[in-house]
């Protein structure tokens, strides 16, 4: 069972991964969408780096 499937009730799914052209084929190929790919804007703050 792919993970999206067991989730699919779950409204919104987020993840955050290195920009590689491998990682962003995989997460595409497995049904997810570049945020910009909705014209948004996504943000993020990092604690204690």
């Amino acid at each position: 069972m792919l993970i999206l499937e067991r989730y699919k009730t779950v409204r919104q799914i987020v993840l955050m991964t290195e920009q590689t052209e491998k990682t962003i084929n995989f997460y595409k190929k497995n049904g997810m969408i570049k945020v910009e790919d909705y014209n948004c804007v996504a943000f993020v703050r990092f604690n204690g780096n």
